[in-house]
């Protein structure tokens, strides 16, 4: 078995993380099992495999998703983000979802 641990520092909102990464399972766990963890502001991930090209090939997934998570947490948790895709609903219009498509 061969392991790895990263730790990143850059994430603000590091449970949240976790939480979207960790729906994603493995698509070999008879090959690759990978374990994530919050140390305070850590997100410690550790991953255990059967061979080297396993093990980069499952890092690398990883790192791609958690970049993009990561990204999108910046986005949208900046300090001036308002959304502007919102329709404003106005009292007595008919009820209407994100996306502004009416409710049935």
């Amino acid at each position: 078995l061969i392991s790895l641990s990263s730790i990143s520092t850059s994430c603000q909102h590091p449970d949240i993380v976790k939480n979207v990464l960790d729906v994603d399972k493995e698509l070999k766990p008879d090959f690759v099992s990978r374990s994530i963890e919050v140390q305070g502001s850590n997100l410690i991930t550790t991953f255990e495999a059967v061979s080297l090209r396993t093990l980069r090939t499952s890092t690398n997934a990883f790192l791609d998703n958690l970049k993009l998570v990561i990204q999108a947490i910046d986005t949208f948790d900046a300090p001036n983000y308002r959304p502007t895709d919102v329709p404003e609903i106005k009292e007595g219009s008919k009820e209407r979802d994100r996306h502004g498509v009416e409710s049935k």
